[in-house]
C-alpha cells in the first residue's frame, strides 16, 4: 500500500557513519537499519545509502533558518529517510517527522 501511494521503487537513505552504531560505509549494524531492511524487503523496494557531506547530524542556523548535515539532507529532499540514531528535539520535530522511538539512550555516571 505504501509503495502504491508513493509510487516509488527506490528509497534514498541518509545515515551517519559513527561508532558504536555503524561498521562501514555499506554495512550498518544498528537495529534501526535491520528494521528498515525488513520494511524494504516487505515492500519490495531498493535503497541507496547517502552520508551527509559534512558528516554532521544537523543543526538549524537561526540566521538563515536552514539546516546542515543529515537534517539538511532530509529537509532539502536529498534523502527520503534517515536510518540512524538521530536525537529527537523540539527544533527537529518542527522540520521532519519522527517514528515512534525504537531505542532511548540515557548516559549515566557510575562509581
Amino acid at each position: 500500500l505504501l509503495q502504491e501511494m508513493l509510487n516509488v521503487t527506490s528509497v534514498k537513505v541518509g545515515y551517519i557513519n559513527k561508532p558504536p552504531f555503524t561498521q562501514n560505509d555499506q554495512k550498518l549494524d544498528e537495529v534501526f537499519f535491520e528494521i528498515f531492511l525488513s520494511i524494504m524487503s516487505h515492500l519490495n523496494l531498493s535503497y541507496t545509502l547517502t552520508r551527509p557531506l559534512s558528516g554532521l547530524w544537523g543543526q538549524l542556523d537561526n540566521q538563515t533558518m536552514s539546516w546542515d548535515g543529515l537534517m539538511g539532507d532530509l529537509v532539502g529532499g536529498r534523502v527520503d529517510v534517515a536510518v540512524t540514531s538521530l536525537a529527537q528535539t523540539e527544533q527537529r520535530e518542527t522540520a521532519v517527522d519522527f517514528s515512534i522511538p525504537v531505542y532511548v539512550y540515557r548516559p549515566v555516571f557510575t562509581s
